[in-house]
């Protein structure tokens, strides 16, 4: 929290306050950033395929979501099977998309990052999201999407925690 708080917030902050759903959703579908670049997780990405996650979404009613959960899986459903957008996409775009509508995760979000620290703590890595209360104790006081952000900031760290010790 003490290291990357700020930046999470920073972005949330941006898509929070767009003027419009149809801004949060054409900045979201092209993962940018609050500096208008395209957010480090999705550099590689094709432009032809981010203008076909807009196509997509812009087809779909998102902005009537009363869950992030249920948000989350209507991106995933549209997206998922655009060429070269994987799980890290669908995640990112449906939190971006959560922010502007104010709806926040109720799960901890397995791509990634985040499923290899999972793994290195014990937990099932074919799932899609996970119980916050799964996690272990020390995790409790976080948000979910803290622990999120923690479980792939960290994922060496917890690999290299002895097996008895999780």
């Amino acid at each position: 929290m003490k290291h990357y708080q700020s930046g999470a917030n920073e972005e949330i902050q941006f898509y929070e306050q767009l003027p419009s759903w149809d801004e949060a959703l054409r900045r979201a579908s092209f993962a940018e950033t609050p500096q208008g670049r395209r957010h480090p997780h999705q550099y590689r990405l094709k432009w032809v395929n981010l203008q076909k996650v807009h196509a997509r979404l812009r087809r779909r009613n998102l902005a009537a979501c009363e869950t992030f959960h249920e948000l989350f899986l209507l991106v995933e459903e549209a997206i998922l099977s655009i060429s070269g957008i994987g799980e890290l996409m669908v995640y990112d775009t449906a939190h971006r998309l959560g922010a502007f509508l104010r709806l926040s995760p109720e799960f901890v979000y397995l791509h990634a990052g985040v499923r290899v620290g999972a793994v290195a703590l014990g937990l099932e890595r074919s799932q899609k999201w996970l119980e916050p209360r799964d996690l272990p104790r020390a995790f409790r006081r976080l948000t979910p999407q803290q622990m999120e952000d923690c479980l792939c900031i960290y994922k060496y760290e917890l690999q290299a925690i002895p097996a008895k010790r999780k």
